[in-house]
């Protein structure tokens, strides 16, 4: 087993990705929260490319999605995930067809174990809990005070993205 570990995903405009990391620095607490991660819209995780190499199927994935793009993508709103996540939604028809043709072309085991019967949720991660605990009410309330005014907004990817990670919550971008 290869057991890299990166994902595919787009990159934020770079005045928007800066805009809400400002936001992250405001209101995360390393005690409780996750260390945030540069904003940006994840399609396929981690986890079901640990056994595929970056340099057989990121070309593949390159390949098979430049057709698709330009894509047109709407950050829309905030929402709580599971109550321990607070994200950004993301509006593309665009990104759904990006994201089914890169899990159709998945070996079949990888597709069984992660993706039947998940509804991919296009989002950007403002805030993560640690461990099983929950944002109140009062904490939504302040991540939406902030990011509001930049909602909401759209911005054309030209390019996907590979996060190639180096050390726990760390990684570098590279284009797809």
């Amino acid at each position: 087993m290869v057991q890299n570990r990166w994902f595919i995903g787009v990159a934020l405009p770079k005045e928007l990705s800066e805009a809400i990391s400002q936001v992250q620095r405001e209101l995360i607490n390393e005690d409780t929260m996750q260390k945030p991660l540069v904003p940006h819209i994840t399609i396929i995780h981690p986890n079901p490319l640990m056994e595929l190499s970056p340099l057989y199927f990121a070309p593949l994935a390159k390949k098979l999605t430049d057709p698709l793009l330009p894509c047109d993508i709407q950050l829309q709103s905030i929402g709580l995930l599971h109550s321990n996540v607070v994200y950004i939604s993301v509006v593309s028809k665009q990104l759904q067809a990006i994201y089914d043709e890169l899990v159709a072309a998945l070996p079949h085991h990888i597709q069984a174990q992660y993706f039947v019967g998940k509804e991919f949720i296009a989002h950007v991660t403002i805030a993560q809990t640690r461990g099983r605990n929950s944002f109140d009410t009062a904490f939504v309330e302040s991540v939406k005070k902030l990011i509001e005014p930049l909602l909401p907004t759209t911005f054309t990817v030209t390019n996907l993205t590979r996060f190639e990670w180096r050390a726990s919550r760390n990684y570098i971008v590279k284009d797809l």
